[in-house]
């Protein structure tokens, strides 16, 4: 049911909170949705319930941002049929700045012993002998690193490393993490490619505060019109896109290569397995974190 709600959280100038209490297969969807409606910041992390919480400036018509938020999420059962009802709680916020302290949920993080991924605003520790910063701000892009489907996209960068001379093709790059910590890991050439051109923007922002604006092309060219092929291919996405695009990323990645494919949830593997295979690629390992998995192919010899 449709949450009660007040104009007054519109006319008195105040921030407002919507609380989606879903189950996370569909988060990225709505935290994509939420974004392209105004929200200013979006947090997942650090919760103690099962959903995600969207922060909107004053000026908004939250009455019916909630109707076009219920409309969706029916919407979405067509591609998750098995999507429980949702959860919706909305509320106004004490006058501050709810525009910059939803980062106060985005710290310095390890995500790996060799990765520390750091927020733009927050000072850059000294780093020990292999060790690499990875400085973000990740605006309304996905990736800020504390995500389990992009920690374990960054855990496979470490250990799925092509030899000498590799190259990378970050399909739906978001805030650019992935393509960055690659960089980083020794890539002769990385591409970042993404149809969000927000998320582009952002991107090229996260690249440049990292000094690496002569070593990664962030573009918005489709994975369709990239000719070459790559040792090794990352897609974090949704399954329905992956599956849209699998012809694309089993063609783009080389003999031997390998694909890695993100945001699936557990009970999706068998499917993704099996499409792969299709397509000349062997599963070699998945990896799993609450209810997210990760999927490592390699690409067969012909």
């Amino acid at each position: 049911m449709p949450t009660e709600m007040n104009n007054r959280i519109t006319r008195d100038g105040l921030w407002t909170e919507v609380q989606i209490n879903v189950t996370p297969e569909v988060h990225d969807a709505l935290g994509e949705f939420l974004f392209s409606n105004g929200c200013k910041g979006l947090v997942t992390q650090e919760m103690d319930y099962c959903g995600l919480k969207g922060y909107f400036p004053p000026g908004e018509d939250m009455k019916k941002l909630e109707a076009r938020l219920w409309e969706f999420i029916q919407e979405l059962r067509e591609y998750f049929p098995g999507l429980k009802d949702a959860e919706i709680k909305i509320r106004a916020l004490p006058s501050e700045n709810w525009g910059e302290s939803w980062k106060k949920f985005f710290k310095k993080k390890w995500v790996t012993p060799r990765l520390l991924i750091v927020p733009a605003w927050e000072s850059v520790p000294e780093l020990g002998k292999g060790q690499h910063c990875v400085i973000m701000d990740p605006g309304p892009a996905f990736g800020t690193g504390q995500h389990p489907t992009t920690m374990m996209c960054l855990q496979c960068l470490e250990r799925f490393l092509p030899q000498e001379g590799w190259n990378i093709l970050d399909v739906g790059t978001g805030s650019g993490i992935l393509a960055i910590y690659a960089a980083k890991l020794g890539a002769s050439e990385v591409l970042a490619i993404d149809n969000d051109l927000e998320a582009i923007r952002w991107a090229q922002r996260n690249v440049a505060m990292n000094g690496l604006l002569r070593r990664i092309e962030v573009s918005p060219t489709p994975i369709e019109n990239i000719k070459r092929k790559y040792n090794l291919v990352m897609a974090n996405l949704v399954m329905k896109e992956i599956l849209k695009i699998m012809n694309h990323l089993a063609r783009v990645t080389i003999n031997k290569g390998v694909l890695i494919l993100s945001g699936l949830m557990l009970g999706q593997v068998e499917r993704i397995t099996h499409e792969l295979n299709n397509r000349g690629l062997s599963v070699t390992s998945t990896m799993h974190m609450n209810e997210w998995a990760t999927v490592i192919a390699k690409k067969r010899q012909r």
